[in-house]
C-alpha cells in the first residue's frame, strides 16, 4: 500500500512503501519475505521453535542480523487472547563479533492466529547507527504496536463514508457555523432532522428538514435571515475518503492523507503534516506552507462532518457540532430557536416580508457595528 513519505527536507514521496516494504512473500513452510528500502530481503521464520534462531538478513561486508524466539506465551490484545511468540534480534559484524545497534533494542511479537502484534519498519530494516534518510516525520525507530484488526473487526478500524454518515430517520445535529475575515461575517446555526433515507447503488439519498438562523455582514450591511425549510443530501460512499490512514489521496496536483483516532467515538481527520502538497519540477512533492487556516476537519462515526476550529489573525473558520440526538444517544446543549411574532417592528429594524410567512425572512438591522480592520 503506498504511503506519503518525507524523504528529504525538500522531498516528499506519495507512492512509497508502508512499513511492511512494498510486498511481502508467505512461504509454505511460514517463513514470511519482506523488504527493505533498498530491496533486501528480512526472513522472519514464523514456525521456529523456543531458542531456535536464523539468519534474518545480510549486508554484504557490512552487517548480519539473527532472529530468535527467545519467548513462547499467551498475550491478551483487542480484547482477544491468543499464543503468541517473541522474536529478539542480535547483529554482528561481517566478521561475527556482535556490535551495538538499535536493532537489538527491538522486539517482534507474533500471534499464531492474527499476525503481528507488535513489529518494526521493515521498510527501514536494519536501520544505522548514522542516519542517511530524513526522519523528521518517518516511524524509523519506533516500535509498533497493532491497535485494530478488521477480521473481525476490533480496536481502531478505517472509518469509512458510509458509517459516518449513516443517519436513521428521526436522527437530529445542531452545527453552528462561521466563516469571518476582516469586515466580513457569516455566521449560522443550523437544525438538521433526518425525515427519510434511501440507500442506491453508491450513495446514500436523505431528505432533511433544516431550521437555520443566519447573520451575514459584508463590511456595509448587517443582514438576518430565518430559513425553515426540507433538503435533499447525497452522501456519495465509495471515495478517497476510505482510503486508509497514510494513504496518498491525489488528483495529481495536490495530496493528503487521513489519519485515525481512537477516542470514545472513532473519528478521521486529514494529515495537517502533508495537506496540499504540490508537484515540484520533478518527481518529488513539496510542502506547502499555509497563510491562514488550513482547509482540514473531523469526521465522527454515526455523526459526519467536517467539524473544525481555526482562529487566524483576524480570520475565524468553525463548524461546531454543538448537539446531537441519534437513535438512543443524546449529547450536548440543543440550540433554541427564539420565535418570531409578528407585529410592529423597532424604528430601527426592518423585517421583509412583513406579516412573516413561513419560508423565510430577511431582517435588516440599521445599526452600526465594529470589525477589525485588516
Amino acid at each position: 500500500m503506498p504511503n506519503i513519505r518525507q524523504v528529504s527536507e525538500d522531498c516528499v514521496d506519495i507512492l512509497s512503501p508502508s512499513w511492511h516494504g512494498d510486498r511481502v512473500i508467505i512461504k509454505d513452510n511460514g517463513d514470511n519475505l519482506f523488504f527493505n528500502k533498498n530491496n533486501d530481503t528480512i526472513t522472519i521464520k514464523t514456525s521456529a521453535l523456543l531458542d531456535e534462531d536464523w539468519q534474518a538478513y545480510v549486508l554484504e561486508d557490512s552487517l548480519i542480523v539473527y532472529a530468535a524466539v527467545y519467548n513462547v506465551d499467551t498475550l491478551t490484545f483487542l480484547g482477544i487472547n491468543d499464543s503468541v511468540k517473541y522474536l529478539s534480534f542480535n547483529v554482528f559484524d561481517e566478521n561475527m563479533i556482535d556490535i551495538e545497534h538499535p536493532l537489538e533494542s527491538k522486539q517482534l511479537i507474533l500471534s499464531k492466529n492474527y499476525g503481528l502484534v507488535e513489529t518494526v519498519s521493515f521498510y527501514h530494516f536494519p536501520y544505522s547507527n548514522t542516519i542517511s534518510d530524513y526522519h523528521t516525520y518517518d516511524i524509523a525507530f519506533d516500535q509498533m504496536v497493532i491497535i485494530g484488526m478488521n477480521k473481525p473487526d476490533l480496536g481502531v478500524t478505517n472509518l469509512t463514508k458510509r458509517e459516518v454518515f449513516d443517519f436513521q430517520p428521526g436522527d437530529e445535529l445542531h452545527i453552528t457555523y462561521e466563516n469571518s475575515f476582516c469586515t466580513y461575517s457569516n455566521i449560522q446555526d443550523i437544525i438538521y432532522i433526518y425525515l427519510e433515507r434511501n440507500d442506491s447503488g453508491d450513495s446514500i439519498y436523505y431528505d432533511v428538514k433544516r431550521t437555520m438562523f443566519q447573520q451575514i455582514f459584508n463590511g456595509e450591511d448587517y443582514n438576518t435571515y430565518f430559513i425553515d425549510d426540507t433538503i435533499q443530501e447525497i452522501i456519495a460512499i465509495d471515495t478517497s475518503f476510505n482510503k486508509l490512514p497514510d494513504q496518498a489521496v491525489s488528483d495529481g496536483s495536490i495530496a493528503y492523507t487521513n489519519f485515525m483516532v481512537n477516542a470514545a467515538r472513532p473519528l478521521k481527520s486529514y494529515n495537517l503534516q502533508y495537506a496540499g502538497l504540490i508537484v515540484g519540477e520533478s518527481d518529488c512533492w513539496e510542502l506547502i506552507f499555509w497563510d491562514g487556516c488550513e482547509s482540514t476537519g473531523d469526521y465522527f462515526k454515526g455523526l459526519g462532518g467536517p467539524y473544525y476550529q481555526c482562529t487566524y489573525g483576524t480570520e475565524v473558520k468553525k463548524r461546531r457540532l454543538q448537539y446531537y440526538n441519534i437513535g438512543d444517544d443524546e449529547w450536548g446543549n440543543p440550540i433554541i430557536f427564539t420565535k418570531l411574532e409578528n407585529g410592529d417592528a423597532s424604528s430601527n429594524i426592518n423585517i421583509f416580508p412583513n406579516p412573516v410567512k413561513d419560508d423565510i425572512i430577511s431582517i435588516f438591522i440599521n445599526n452600526s457595528f465594529d470589525f477589525a480592520t485588516c
